[in-house]
């Protein structure tokens, strides 16, 4: 996994749904793919990713207070997102799948009597 790099789906008229890899400190806002020869815009993905961090800072406070449920929903909403524009692996998409892990071990630490 690389930093310097955003990997986008090609969103094309052609579906090609070839990697589009960009650094991450491009200018361009428009990024032809080198298979399908269309253009992606980038900053559909840049907005996701602007959502995507407050998305991720909900799904954090939820966990932090104890709403384990509401935080996996959050969480795997993030993933969604991320996949409609970005292809793994990149280090947010496996913070997020931790982040879920971590939520799910609350599940089996739980101890209820009189059930």
């Amino acid at each position: 996994m690389r930093n310097d790099i955003l990997r986008f789906r090609c969103d094309g008229k052609r579906d090609c749904g070839k990697v589009i890899n960009v650094p991450v400190d491009t200018n361009d806002f428009m990024i032809r793919c080198v298979d399908c020869g269309e253009f992606t815009n980038l900053l559909k993905g840049l907005k996701a990713m602007q959502d995507i961090d407050v998305m991720n800072r909900t799904a954090e406070r939820l966990h932090r207070e104890g709403k384990i449920d509401e935080a996996v929903r959050k969480y795997i909403d993030i993933l969604k997102l991320m996949s409609d524009v970005l292809v793994p692996p990149f280090p947010d998409y496996v913070l997020c799948q931790q982040n879920i892990r971590d939520c799910l071990l609350e599940y089996g630490n739980r101890f209820t009597t009189g059930v």
